[in-house]
């Protein structure tokens, strides 16, 4: 025998995926228990010698990594301490194989934003008006009571409990990519499905990719052996793959999405390249439907910034890459342009491609009628520039520099605009021409991708019409605004104030059938990545059922909307949302911010009669100026009253930066 010591072999017990998310694992071969149960690849390393000593940075790691395991079961199987979840608070589902680290970081990954600015356009800046009007109207009826502070506890809202939603099954079964690694493909057969289905649902009307170049591009490099893509052609596959998959309901949508920020590295966002306007275009659109609607104004800056340097702004760039209007530069710096009017709009921010820059490239009809997405990329640029010119001349380029306009030069422009947007809906074709929400909804049987622009159209419509009348009316609302004016101007002014009203009420009777029956059709709203829209569009129609009462109890007319309709309408807006939400928290604390405002609406609707008691008398003054008149940010952390764990508090403060956009 050898006088050589016998080295003893450790085996690694953990397979290579559960140690990557730091989960147990009982070490089963060829797969483990908990990777067959979640459809993951499961791989173990090759044993390793006990004997040779290990760096010191390498035991530190390891210790740690069994300290995170104990407090993962002290958190998994609690203490015996009364703790709520986290996830049931924010009232999402959350399974039992998460463990702390991927909360982690899904929770710091989206709110380590600081401050965040959203500009008059937006629906921050809408409730900000709406919550201050709510609360000078409401003062200005108010009667205290010696009384007051005990019957507040009758008034005050209490939060219902999140429903559980069931997760919808998905529509194909489920690819197994692993996360970790941003090189990895489908199979080719997968691949190829999601491609396909790409081609004819989000892209069959945002016509930002060449299907044919896509397919042979990709063809060509899997021939290769190994096979050999450039960074930035994969990245723009993998955004491709993730809008598929979320088409289809599938969670690999999220690892596909993954792959492609881990592709974009600093490297390849600093050499733009015409793959690169697409996927930074397209990464932007995901983001928007899946509730990072502040990450992708950073991505959409990015595209902006490559899209300036490849010089699709230049008419003479883009004529020499194609000769025809229709040609795929043409539309991408159309799609780059109609998305900087949207995030300006949303998000409340002065336009990053200024109005001589984007009207460099003028718009003509389609060369091909039949062709669905470049009509619907015609018309939405039409209608985005009026936006522009709405947001420029109403909303004082979002730079809220203070200047106002005086009531008859506000009436006069808001007309002027919506004299253009009714011109703009009377040039639609008459294949994608709008239509009243009853005979759409009728025609929804088969939603095909017409249907869908149809539905789109007329979506934006409404909502422009919305963001016409949002600051005039806010104009009649302030103090003594008709005060200053002689008799003629004012009757005059309320005539045409009658006629504001009408609109408004239709516009958010018409949105809210729309987006409430979209909401019905199972995939509709992933198919053709239209979720921002319609839950941006939805909570704006809300906003203005308030604005709508609120204009009412100041200048009472004998037309509708009368206050019952208004309330009842608040309901269905409210209805809508909540189906639509998924979970977000954004949208737990509007339907929160809400609830309290309807408590004020309640309490102004029961005009009380002669020797009846006033339901303002159960308000206070602090219980106002603490629920409805601070400054909405502070108010919107409250998405609870009650007392919860040290724990859950903290999670919670996690979202309090989080703005009210979604």
């Amino acid at each position: 025998m050898s006088g050589r010591p016998h080295r003893r072999r450790r085996t690694e017990v953990a397979c290579s995926e559960c140690r990557y998310r730091k989960l147990k694992c009982e070490g089963t071969r060829p797969v483990c228990a908990r990777c067959q149960h979640r459809r993951r690849e499961c791989r173990y390393q090759q044993p390793i010698e006990s004997g040779i000593r290990r760096p010191k940075a390498k035991r530190d790691q390891q210790d740690l990594a069994r300290r995170v395991e104990l407090l993962e079961d002290k958190v998994g199987h609690g203490t015996g301490s009364q703790t709520h979840s986290p996830s049931l608070l924010l009232g999402k589902t959350v399974s039992e194989d998460t463990s702390v680290d991927e909360l982690a970081t899904h929770a710091f990954s989206e709110t380590s934003l600081g401050h965040v600015y959203f500009g008059s356009s937006s629906n921050y800046a809408i409730f900000r008006h709406i919550s201050n009007a709510f609360a000078e109207s409401a003062l200005l009826h108010l009667t205290l009571s010696s009384h007051g502070s005990p019957a507040i506890q009758s008034c005050s809202i209490t939060e219902g409990k999140q429903k559980s939603t069931r997760k919808e099954p998905s529509l194909v079964k489920q690819f197994s990519i692993p996360l970790e690694d941003i090189h990895a493909l489908p199979s080719r057969d997968e691949a190829l499905h999601l491609i396909s289905r790409f081609s004819t649902t989000i892209g069959a009307i945002l016509q930002y990719v060449n299907y044919e170049t896509l397919l042979d591009t990709y063809e060509k490099a899997l021939l290769e052996r190994p096979p050999k893509f450039q960074r930035g052609f994969l990245a723009l596959l993998n955004m491709v793959w993730a809008h598929a998959s979320a088409s289809l309901q599938l969670p690999e949508a999220e690892v596909f999405y993954s792959h492609c920020a881990g592709l974009l590295d600093q490297r390849t966002l600093e050499r733009p390249t015409f793959e690169l306007v697409q996927t930074l275009l397209l990464k932007s659109l995901y983001e928007q439907n899946h509730q990072r609607s502040t990450l992708s104004y950073t991505t959409h800056a990015n595209c902006v910034r490559a899209s300036l340097q490849m010089g699709f702004h230049c008419a003479s760039v883009r004529d020499a890459q194609g000769h025809t209007s229709d040609s795929l530069y043409r539309k991408l710096w159309l799609g780059v342009l109609n998305n900087d009017r949207v995030m300006g709009l949303t998000q409340g921010r002065p336009l990053l491609i200024p109005y001589a820059i984007g009207k460099t490239c003028k718009i003509k009809q389609p060369a091909i009628p039949g062709d669905i997405g470049s009509l619907y990329l015609f018309q939405m640029t039409s209608s985005n520039s009026i936006l522009h010119d709405i947001i420029a001349t109403l909303y004082d380029q979002n730079l809220d520099s203070g200047q106002s306009l005086n009531m008859q030069t506000a009436i006069n422009k808001r007309d002027n605009l919506h004299f253009q947007l009714e011109q703009w809906a009377d040039s639609l074709p008459k294949s994608i021409s709008l239509l009243p929400s009853g005979r759409l909804i009728d025609q929804s049987a088969v939603p095909d991708s017409r249907w869908a622009v149809r539905l789109l159209l007329c979506i934006q419509y409404h909502r422009l019409e919305l963001t016409t009348n949002f600051p005039l009316m806010m104009r009649i609302l302030e103090p003594d605004s008709m005060n200053s004016l002689g008799k003629r101007t004012r009757e005059n002014i309320q005539r045409s104030f009658s006629q504001i009203l009408k609109d408004d009420w239709f516009a958010v009777r018409e949105v809210q059938r729309l987006i409430s029956h979209i909401s019905t059709l199972q995939g509709c709203i992933d198919m053709y990545a239209s979720w921002y829209t319609c839950n941006y569009t939805i909570f704006t129609a809300l906003l203005h059922c308030l604005a709508l009462f609120l204009l009412r109890q100041q200048y009472p007319l004998d037309s509708e909307p009368t206050p019952p309709q208004i309330r009842q309408e608040i309901e269905a807006c409210l209805h809508t949302m909540r189906i639509i939400s998924r979970g977000s928290i954004v949208n737990q604390k509007a339907d929160y911010c809400i609830q309290s405002l309807l408590v004020v609406f309640d309490a102004l609707v029961n005009n009380p009669h002669e020797n009846t008691s006033n339901p303002l008398d159960t308000l206070t003054t602090e219980f106002i100026f603490q629920h409805i008149k601070l400054p909405t940010e502070e108010f919107l952390n409250q998405c609870s009253r009650h007392e919860e764990s040290e724990q859950a508090q903290l999670f919670l403060d996690i979202f309090s930066s989080i703005p009210l956009c979604e």
